[in-house]
């Protein structure tokens, strides 16, 4: 096996390993080409763009986007957004597609790595760390605490209810003053068909808000426990002002 490197954006569309994330036990959306695009032109700032296609036999088995900011090798995808990073790869490759990936990255011309976000229980970690060290690298393996998951009810409804009442009275009550304050708004279900669409237009309105905390907008479910450990969105709910 060997890595490709690439430093097109436009690669993200163009070589989409959505396939990869779905098939992958330890992806997330947060793998996905369409989050960091999408986190990539909003947040790259000065960062060196590096995404890695590991091939085999004229397929992509794996797939991994890195940043290189300031001589620091990491993950892409922002240790403040989400605690889901890394490579992506059909099961059972991860051994050959991890020293591929080390051998690549090991010539950027970084001169620290923090390659955080990996399951500390998961396959990527054990191979990273087996490859690495064989590139005489000489990873410091630590943990970094533990990424909560929350499984939400499949409606908001069931969501309000299984609220204590103390917490229930409170949403509502914050409700009726995002409607005072920002106007009559609706509520979005979000589904895995809807997502990409919902969160393209969170981002329009985080561009288009005044301020560090915006123009009122507000969700009551965040996306990060909205998504399952295998990369397929559960349901999550947003207010968006009409």
């Amino acid at each position: 096996m060997r890595a490709e490197l690439s430093s097109d954006p436009g690669d993200f569309r163009a070589r989409d390993w959505s396939s990869l994330v779905v098939g992958d036990p330890e992806g997330t959306w947060f793998h996905t080409p369409q989050f960091l695009k999408t986190w990539w032109e909003e947040f790259h700032g000065d960062a060196e763009l590096r995404l890695a296609f590991v091939q085999d036999g004229g397929e992509t088995v794996a797939a991994c986007a890195f940043e290189v900011r300031n001589g620091l090798l990491a993950f892409l995808g922002g240790f403040d957004v989400t605690d889901y990073l890394g490579p992506v790869g059909r099961p059972g490759v991860e051994d050959g597609a991890a020293a591929a990936l080390a051998d690549a990255v090991a010539g950027l011309g970084w001169a620290r790595a923090d390659l955080a976000g990996l399951v500390s229980d998961g396959r990527w970690l054990p191979a990273l760390t087996r490859a690495f060290e064989r590139a005489g690298l000489l990873p410091d393996e630590d943990d970094d605490g533990v990424t909560p998951l929350l499984v939400l009810p499949s409606t908001y409804e069931a969501y309000e209810a299984s609220l204590p009442p103390k917490l229930r009275h409170e949403a509502r009550r914050k409700a009726r003053k995002l409607e005072r304050e920002a106007g009559p708004y609706r509520l979005v279900e979000t589904t895995r068909d809807t997502l990409d669409a919902h969160v393209g237009r969170f981002v329009e309105l985080h561009r288009g808000s005044k301020g560090p905390k915006g123009s009122r907008r507000a969700c009551s479910s965040t996306t990060r426990p909205s998504i399952a450990p295998t990369g397929r969105s559960r349901r999550g709910w947003c207010w968006w002002p009409t």
